[in-house]
């Protein structure tokens, strides 16, 4: 950048302030770009297309819905697609990362909060009253299913 683009700011202050402001400046811009990838990567949940889980509201609306088989096997299909896609995240993480030697500190960071965003925005989902009313369900109709939740 050339020294007439930056108004009244010259010597060695002047200098100074201009690295301090580009450096500033940089890691603002990895900070969103890390934010972005974040957001890009998260997973969502699957909605089920089949039942509409909003509709349970009340402990009676579990057990009318645990009492219809045709609704329960909706509910355990939903689970069961929620189920597949935590796996999925956790066997992404359990796999070892390779890094070149020369990375340094600041993408090992980037590298973690990554991972800690993701594991909390489904966090965040798994207690949504949607997956909170299929749980409901599965607990009043005693579904096997809810042992392979809880694992």
């Amino acid at each position: 950048m050339s020294d007439t683009s930056w108004g009244k700011l010259s010597g060695k202050d002047g200098q100074m302030a201009k690295i301090d402001f580009l450096s500033k400046l940089s890691t603002f811009v990895s900070t969103l770009n890390s934010a972005q990838e974040s957001i890009d990567e998260r997973v969502i949940l699957t909605k089920s297309e089949k039942f509409n889980l909003a509709s349970i509201q009340t402990t009676a609306d579990c057990l009318n819905v645990a009492s219809n088989t045709e609704s329960l096997t909706h509910v355990e299909e939903a689970v069961k697609v929620w189920m597949k896609q935590i796996e999925i995240v956790l066997a992404e993480s359990e796999q070892i990362r390779r890094e070149a030697d020369n990375i340094g500190p600041r993408a090992e960071l980037d590298y973690w909060k990554k991972r800690t965003s993701k594991f909390n925005y489904l966090l965040d989902q798994i207690k949504t009253s949607d997956v909170k009313a299929a749980l409901g369900v599965l607990q009043a109709a005693k579904s096997r299913l809810l042992v392979q939740w809880r694992e």
